[in-house]
């Protein structure tokens, strides 16, 4: 059985290829960059989406999620 419209524009925007695999090397050059800092990226994503697993690549799956990081790491390094 369908889903109402009304329950599918509930879902969050799934994240592009593109803009995915954009914040991910983003976040490679931050940690090869500012190792510390990352450290501070990756705790306020964990938090803000309530994420326990130490990993947070499998966890970059809707338009917000890279939002997020991509605002935090132009805090960082506006050159990313």
């Amino acid at each position: 059985k369908l889903e109402p419209t009304a329950v599918l524009k509930k879902l969050p925007e799934p994240i592009s290829k593109e803009a995915r695999e954009a914040i991910l090397e983003q976040l490679s050059t931050l940690q090869q960059l500012h190792p510390d800092k990352m450290k501070a990226v990756i705790k306020a994503f964990k938090d803000k989406f309530n994420i326990k697993s130490s990993k947070i690549s499998g966890h970059i799956t809707t338009a917000e999620h890279g939002e997020f990081l991509a605002l935090e790491i132009s805090k960082i390094d506006a050159s990313l």
